[in-house]
């Protein structure tokens, strides 16, 4: 298989095991696997840093573990 982007081994292992247990119906424009995010930085499991352009279409505008919301919902809780 050839992979559109750059992944590194450990991206590259759990795409194809997603593939094999994933419904095909589902299908990947691009080769991504995130293990976490931070501020508008997206990160994958080898540490490569991504900036993510599509913030606000499925996550809110503040990014990811902006301290303030996380310190809010500690004190909530």
């Amino acid at each position: 298989m050839e992979f559109k982007t750059k992944t590194g081994n450990r991206t590259r292992k759990l795409i194809e095991r997603d593939k094999k247990v994933i419904s095909p119906s589902l299908t990947r424009e691009y080769e991504f696997a995130f293990k976490n995010g931070k501020g508008v930085y997206l990160f994958d499991l080898d540490g490569k840093k991504y900036i993510d352009f599509a913030a606000g279409v499925a996550v809110n505008a503040l990014g990811y573990n902006n301290k303030f919301v996380l310190n809010s919902i500690k004190k909530q809780l």
